[in-house]
């Protein structure tokens, strides 16, 4: 038995609640539940046969703990309901959270719940996370419905294009689909369209005619076996064993699934194939990788971190802190009908051009129900272990670190940027945002494969920002140039090494009687230690300008501290520092006859020493 472990595997949706109890409301009020608090109903196929269900909740309940349970001045409360997977039961829960006075409900999981709880015409938005059924929106949307994965037709269609692009359709083919729920022959429905098979064989699983395959003497070279991701391999595993049984060869036959659940990775045979659900990537250059590790960390397994439900509840939240604000005034919001704040909350959601997603390059908003700006989709192939061979939808971007600001006259700025997914970095450019507009910025560029240094001198203080015609992380990259604290130090180096220096050979004269101890202070030295310093820092500064800048010592690894450093080596050593250091940092150039171009005067050719006396005695 071969296990499917996940490469890429992400379902995800939003922050949720740790500790939120189930709440029962007595009766039915014709505002909110309580004064200044918000209600959402979740509904999860808790049955206790499929993970998936649980993943739903615990995502939720991770996104609800990491914010802070308010929403402007309203309180924030979660109730959590489960359907067992049946579509009956959705509905009366539905029903039960409407009653409650619930605004929103994340949820239902499967395709046929949220159907059901549609059907009950409640008027409230219902924001489904994996909900993929394409019927849901097509060909008529209920105007409460909102989808935040994609849906089967969509899904079903990129994934037969990678197949045939990476040449892992084989024929004859057949399909095999569950014909008891609405997600498989939705499925089968959608894939035969993808395919653009209209005659292709569709069997139900429970035909007679699928335990026969074995037998049939002339195995399909491809089946497709659609519907829940679990009872899916089970099935495939089992014509898989009986093939082998009547001389098969293994990998004789190819099977692909949809979905990616943990019982199909361990279920499914080696060289199946399964495209899973929108994730993130953590090699694609986002954050997800550190916020599964922090899902984790709450006794909860990282590959059941669901990304759509994650943002699911990123962008719920976001759209009621935006009706949360068109209600300013105190007691404003509690004294709405709880209807008519549902009615503001779907117009919002319908309405609104961009939410924020877990990607800052990445916006999502909704057209008639479904979700633009879904993350990407993740192919893979069942060997050891499951495998990414693809991700469908991932779009170029450029990931840009800079510091956020820079000193003035405190040397070059320099920013990385690193290219992903297929991205080009030769658009980039560097613009200083001034009174007369945008004026360009000539960087020096160190291009090193897919990692770009662009590196300048900023000469006006000012807003410098990164431009390029891709998609960045983050979204906007400026450094602030004012003035900064590097100087200022050095100033203050430079005073306490003149000090330090004038002090110490005033006590050495007391020390000798010979030397008068009343003579007047030497601010003179103070004043050119106090030069010397600053000018030392300026060098140490701009040493990648200075012909022999590598000589300098570096005193301590941040610009600031060394221009302190600096400051007081220069107040302590005083200008005959400076004297030594220019010749050392600014050297003659050296000719082709090896003489030394010096200043004039003199030449600098060396000579050699007089020899005796012609005819002088050895």
């Amino acid at each position: 038995m071969n296990r499917l472990g996940v490469l890429c595997l992400v379902s995800m949706a939003s922050f949720g609640s740790a500790t939120a109890a189930r709440a029962q409301s007595p009766s039915i009020t014709p505002h909110a539940a309580q004064p200044f608090e918000l209600l959402v109903g979740v509904i999860s196929p808790k049955d206790g046969s499929r993970q998936v269900g649980f993943a739903h909740q615990d995502t939720i309940e991770f996104a609800f703990a990491n914010t802070d349970g308010t929403v402007g001045p309203a309180n924030l409360r979660l109730d959590y309901r489960s359907d067992n997977g049946v579509p009956a039961t959705a509905a009366d829960e539905g029903k039960v959270l409407a009653a409650e006075g619930a605004i929103a409900i994340l949820g239902p999981v499967d395709s046929g719940s949220t159907a059901a709880v549609l059907a009950e015409h409640l008027d409230l938005p219902v924001i489904s996370a994996l909900s993929t059924a394409t019927s849901l929106t097509m060909p008529q949307r209920d105007p409460w419905f909102f989808r935040m994965t994609l849906s089967d037709l969509n899904r079903m269609r990129a994934y037969v294009t990678t197949l045939r692009k990476d040449s892992l359709i084989s024929e004859p083919s057949m399909i095999l689909y569950d014909s008891t729920s609405a997600y498989g022959t939705g499925l089968n429905e959608n894939m035969r369209e993808a395919l653009g098979m209209p005659n292709i064989v569709s069997l139900p699983w429970n035909d007679p005619r699928v335990g026969s395959l074995a037998s049939s003497g002339s195995p399909p070279a491809m089946l497709y076996v659609l519907g829940s991701g679990a009872e899916a391999a089970r099935l495939a595993r089992q014509i898989d064993l009986d093939l082998q049984t009547h001389g098969a060869r293994a990998g004789t036959t190819r099977y692909a699934f949809v979905g990616d659940e943990a019982e199909l990775r361990s279920l499914a045979p080696p060289g199946s194939v399964t495209i899973g659900e929108p994730t993130l990537v953590d090699e694609a250059g986002s954050d997800i990788a550190s916020l599964r590790r922090a899902y984790a960390r709450t006794d909860r397994k990282a590959e059941t971190f669901q990304v759509t439900t994650y943002e699911a509840y990123q962008v719920l939240n976001a759209a009621l802190s935006m009706l949360v604000a068109k209600h300013p005034r105190p007691g404003e919001l509690a004294s709405r009908p709880i209807q008519e704040l549902r009615t503001e909350l779907r117009d919002i959601l319908e309405n609104t051009r961009s939410f924020s997603s877990l990607e800052a390059w990445r916006t999502i908003r909704f057209q008639g129900g479904d979700v633009d700006g879904a993350p990407p989709v993740p192919v893979y192939v069942a060997e050891s272990t499951l495998k990414v061979i693809d991700v469908l939808g991932a779009k170029p971007f450029v990931e840009i670190d800079a510091p956020e600001q820079a000193g003035y006259l405190e040397g070059s700025v320099t920013i990385t940027a690193r290219a992903h997914q297929g991205a080009r970095l030769d658009a980039l450019t560097i613009k200083r945002d001034g009174r007369r507009g945008r004026e360009d910025v000539e960087p020096t560029v160190a291009l090193d494969g897919d990692v770009a240094k662009l590196t300048f001198f900023p000469l006006i203080p000012g807003t410098y920002t990164v431009h390029t015609g891709l998609p960045t992380k983050p979204a906007t990259v400026s450094v602030e140039v004012r003035i900064g604290w590097a100087y200022p130090l050095a100033g203050l180096g430079a005073l306490i090494g003149s000090l330090l220096f004038v002090l110490s050979m005033r006590r050495r004269a007391g020390d000798s009687a010979a030397v008068p101890t009343d003579r007047e202070f030497p601010w003179g030295r103070i004043a050119l230690g106090l030069l010397t310093g600053v000018a030392l820092a300026a060098l140490d500064l701009y040493r990648s300008l200075v012909p022999g800048g590598a000589a300098l010592p570096t005193l301590a690894d941040t610009k600031t501290l060394a221009a302190f450093w600096d400051g007081v080596a220069g107040g302590w050593l005083g200008p005959g520092l400076i004297v030594v250091l220019v010749p050392r940092l600014f050297p003659y150039p050296v000719s082709s006859s090896g003489e030394t171009k010096g200043p004039a005067g003199p030449s600098t050719t060396a000579t050699a020493p007089p020899g005796p006396p012609a005819g002088a005695a050895a």
